[in-house]
This record gives structure tokens, C-alpha cells and sequence, in this order.
């Protein structure tokens, strides 16, 4: 169950959250799911929003630069893939390289936490900035 869990925060899709919640039996592991539901079903409304609006979902198309701001390693994935652990206070630049159009989805999880962004904006190298 804990790896169902994790690939849920993860992926960060609201009906796997609710599914998997609806499945645990930690109490605080459903909360935060459902919390992370909520927060996923939201973003998701406001990106149907901007695409009904004219907009174009693009992606990171060269390289990430991901700062670790906090007291401990942090692990980070680029599309559900591990690229690098980052030492606290440090930096790791990892190749992405989506196509125009594309969604580039970022998780980084450690210090008992994790952070998830999915960058939408056109951008040929993206710095995301980790603090705890």
C-alpha cells in the first residue's frame, strides 16, 4: 500500500488520490490524500480554464535546475522518472527535453514532505526552487 500511495502523490491525478484514500486505512494517509485531491482537482479546472481561454500547454524543453533549500536530500522526479538526489543546500541540472506542447511534471519528495509542480509556461530551461 505504501508504494500505491507514493506513485499517487506522485502522479498527483485526483480520481487515483481519492481511489487509493478510499483504500488506506491510516487515517492521516487518507487526509492528505484527499487534501491532495482536492488541490489536484482544482489545478486541473483552472488548466481546463486557460486551454478553453486559448492557451498552449508547453513544457520544459532543455534543462531543469533544482535548488534544495532544506536541511536534507531531497529525491527528484521529472515525468515519473528519478533524475537525481540533491543534497541539502544544493543544486542538481538534469536534461528534460519535452517536445512544445507538452506538460513537464516535477515531484521532489523528502524531509518527511514532498513538492510537485507541473510547468505549463514556455520555457527552455526552468529553475524550480525547493524549501522546506
Amino acid at each position: 500500500m505504501k508504494e500505491a500511495v507514493e506513485l499517487a502523490k506522485e502522479r498527483n491525478f485526483h480520481q487515483e488520490l481519492k481511489a487509493v484514500a478510499s483504500m488506506t486505512d491510516a487515517e492521516a494517509t487518507k487526509r492528505a490524500l484527499l487534501k491532495q485531491s482536492v488541490e489536484a482537482e482544482k489545478a486541473l479546472a483552472a488548466r481546463k480554464q486557460a486551454q478553453a481561454e486559448g492557451e498552449v500547454e508547453k513544457g520544459i524543453m532543455c534543462y531543469l535546475t533544482a535548488r534544495n533549500c532544506t536541511s536534507c536530500t531531497v529525491t527528484l522526479c521529472v515525468n515519473g522518472r528519478e533524475v537525481c538526489l540533491i543534497p541539502p543546500y544544493s543544486s542538481c541540472r538534469a536534461w528534460v527535453g519535452d517536445p512544445r506542447g507538452s506538460t513537464t511534471r516535477l515531484y521532489a519528495s523528502g524531509c518527511g514532505g514532498h513538492w510537485s509542480r507541473n510547468v505549463y509556461a514556455d520555457a527552455r530551461n526552468y529553475t524550480w526552487t525547493l524549501r522546506g
